[in-house]
């Protein structure tokens, strides 16, 4: 299984006639406002994310390996804060069984948020043969924290 590219935006439109995609607003900054970031400073201290309110698609792209040879793994989105650690892990199948390259389209209605900084939305594969995770991309997501004034 190779892995093509990851990318979060705002909306992934799939033609239903030539399965091609369009990817609308692709994100790599998140404003948070004064409201949210009273509500992180409140769970910042219990050591708590914070659930961000967004909507946004976060697209997988993989193809087969060997064209004529089907396969499949499984994956997962790791979501890792600005100090490395791991705050969510979001599952999904990479099916090339009948096709070979397919795109994993993976909603979010939320971002847990910990504070302002860089976080890592990093892609695993693993093979059904093996319990290891192999790390296949990893996208940056800016977290700004906007004080302004009330």
């Amino acid at each position: 299984m190779k892995h093509r590219s990851a990318i979060l935006c705002q909306s992934a439109i799939v033609d239903q006639r030539s399965h091609n995609i369009s990817l609308i607003n692709i994100i790599d900054q998140l404003t948070l406002d004064n409201y949210r970031t009273r509500s992180e400073s409140a769970n910042q201290a219990k050591n708590k994310a914070v659930l961000v309110p967004i909507s946004a698609h976060f697209v997988v792209y993989s193809h087969r390996t060997t064209p004529d040879q089907p396969e499949s793994c499984r994956g997962q989105i790791l979501i890792k804060g600005p100090n490395g650690e791991e705050i969510d892990r979001t599952p999904f199948e990479v099916d090339l069984t009948e096709y070979k390259r397919t795109r994993n389209i993976v909603h979010f209605g939320v971002f847990p948020c910990v504070g302002a900084g860089t976080y890592q939305l990093e892609v695993q594969y693993q093979d059904a043969n093996s319990e290891a995770w192999d790390v296949v991309d990893s996208v940056p997501l800016d977290v700004l924290v906007d004080v302004g004034t009330q």
